[in-house]
């Protein structure tokens, strides 16, 4: 008993000792605590304030990362967790660099996590070393790069449709053929600027981009 014991408190004053020196920012802001640690020790961390009598932070609520391009830790990692001991909301954030965004799994220690990690490196390709099940979540099999970072372009890559001769899905290289999209005529505004500028309605109320454009610049240059 004495060296259970022995063990316990050496433990305890280590990991406090591990939290208290890698923590470098604490803030309370809306009634909930704020902070920003070194992502190399998130297990310990973690472990101490779910365990700890004083803190039962035992719910990861949510995961959110998002993307800042051009610096050097280019993702940052936000825990939402919660303890319903002391009704109280504590929310971590850290930041992983852009060319290695590799950090711990929580999934084992939190199971909520499970999909909130699989979903982060779907949507923004961290890495979560250790996840027993790190798959795509929701993207399509074989899905190429991350869709919300934000280099990634807003078109994408790849359009999917379904191809009656084949009957099947087929992937084929984007394609925005915009001179053949059409657009009906009921914006009161267009309709308003040909009236005044007397120009001739499109047949079946139907007008292209290009025509849209000609009002603008014909709007533009009679003001």
């Amino acid at each position: 008993m004495d060296e259970f014991l022995l063990f316990s408190l050496l433990y305890f004053f280590t990991i406090h000792w591990l939290v208290t020196t890698n923590i470098y920012n604490t803030i309370v802001k809306w009634f909930e605590f704020w902070a920003v640690f070194v992502s190399k020790i998130i297990e310990e961390i973690f472990t101490f304030f779910k365990y700890d009598w004083l803190n039962q932070f035992k719910i990861c609520i949510d995961i959110v990362v998002y993307d800042t391009p051009g610096y050097n830790y280019r993702f940052t990692i936000i825990y939402h967790f919660l303890s319903i001991m002391y009704n109280q909301r504590f929310i971590f954030s850290t930041q992983i660099r852009e060319f290695t965004p590799i950090i711990k799994t929580i999934s084992l220690l939190f199971l909520s996590t499970n999909w909130s990690e699989r979903e982060a490196w779907d949507m923004f390709g961290v890495l979560f070393i250790g996840h027993n099940d790190l798959r795509r979540i929701l993207t399509d099999y074989g899905f190429a790069a991350f869709p919300l970072r934000k280099d990634f372009p807003l078109t994408g890559y790849v359009e999917v449709y379904y191809n009656t001769i084949e009957r099947s899905v087929v992937y084929t290289p984007v394609t925005l053929s915009q001179a053949f999209r059409k657009y009906i005529f009921e914006n009161p505004w267009i309709k308003e600027i040909i009236k005044k500028l007397n120009l001739e309605v499109p047949k079946g109320n139907y007008i292209t981009p290009e025509f849209v454009e000609r009002i603008i610049k014909i709007h533009l240059y009679s003001v």
